[in-house]
Formats: structure tokens, C-alpha cells, sequence
């Protein structure tokens, strides 16, 4: 945990009824901004795979679940958006097939153009912990394209990626 942000492990449920979020997750959430979050990132993936996205529900991992429950944490903040579009977007691409961990942050904003990512706060806090990250598990790490000049990635063991206009994926640095 750093300056209150948590590592948690989104997953896809599959559903019989459409549910962009899982009522287990909903109840970790403490404000709506979150929520709403959550929803403009399925909506986006809804514009750009159609109505199969239906089929699936954000939702925690077991484990993240667990471990916010029993220490009475909850979650807040749209910078859970790029994060749940991607949980989304891994599941209609091979893009990150060859990544085992995406480490993500950021808001999505709906735009009369569609959507776009926009600047988080606190980014440098969010990832001072980014070359923790064993070498040995192959990491894709993905920021908005508007925080990207903030990170001090000249040294960095994985590969960065930024998120920009339309949702656009960017990879701005490869690992050695």
C-alpha cells in the first residue's frame, strides 16, 4: 500500500444476465464515481466489440476481494476505469498475450468524439514501487498518454504503455 493505493486484481465474470459490475465488487465501493467508472469503461468496450461484452461482469479476483473484506477497506476513485477496460479489452485482443502481469491506472472520459484517457493524480506515488516488480515476470505496465512524462522510466525493467485519445494503446518503452 502506498500513500492509499492498493494493488488489486480485476477479473471477468461471465454472466447470463447483462451486469457491466459484479454486486461483490459494488459492495467495495464507497463512492459512485467509482461505480460510474467501472461503467463508462464497459460502455467502451461495448462501442468497440458490440453487444458480446453483455456476457461478461467486472469483478475482483478471490484473492483482492479476501484481502480488501477482512481488512474493511473499500474502494474509490475513477482511476479504476483503465483498469477495468483492459480486464475487458485482454479478453477481445491478444495485444498482452505475452505479458503474466498488467500493472494499469487511469480515468476514462466520454467525449462527444468518443473516448479518451485522462491524467490521473499521484501517478509517481501509484508506481514508486514499479522496479519491485521481479524481472522474471514479464510485466506490461499502462498509464494515461497525458502522465507518461512523469514516470522516470530510463531504467525500468518492464515494458510502459500509454493509453491516449480513443482509448489507443502506445508502448513507450520496451525492457531490455
Amino acid at each position: 500500500m502506498v500513500n492509499g493505493s492498493i494493488n488489486i486484481e480485476l477479473k471477468l465474470k461471465a454472466v447470463n444476465e447483462m451486469a457491466p459490475i459484479t454486486l461483490r465488487l459494488t459492495d467495495l465501493i464507497c463512492d459512485p464515481e467509482t461505480v460510474s467508472a467501472i461503467y463508462i469503461a464497459w460502455e467502451a468496450m461495448l462501442y468497440r466489440v458490440g453487444a458480446i461484452i453483455n456476457r461478461y461482469s467486472v469483478d475482483l479476483s478471490n484473492e483482492s476481494y479476501e484481502w480488501l473484506k477482512a481488512r474493511k477497506l473499500m474502494m474509490e476513485g475513477d482511476s479504476i476505469a483503465i483498469p477495468a477496460y483492459l480486464a475487458l479489452y485482454i479478453q477481445f485482443s491478444n495485444d498482452f498475450i505475452n505479458y503474466q502481469q498488467i500493472v494499469a491506472t487511469g480515468s476514462i472520459r466520454k467525449t462527444s468524439n468518443g473516448y479518451s484517457a485522462d491524467k490521473v493524480s499521484g501517478i509517481k506515488d501509484k508506481f514508486v514501487d514499479i522496479n519491485h516488480i521481479p524481472i522474471q515476470i514479464k510485466t506490461a505496465i499502462i498509464v494515461p498518454e497525458l502522465n507518461a512524462h512523469e514516470l522516470d522510466i530510463t531504467h525500468c525493467m518492464h515494458d510502459i504503455w500509454t493509453v491516449g485519445p480513443f482509448l489507443k494503446l502506445h508502448q513507450i518503452h520496451k525492457a531490455d
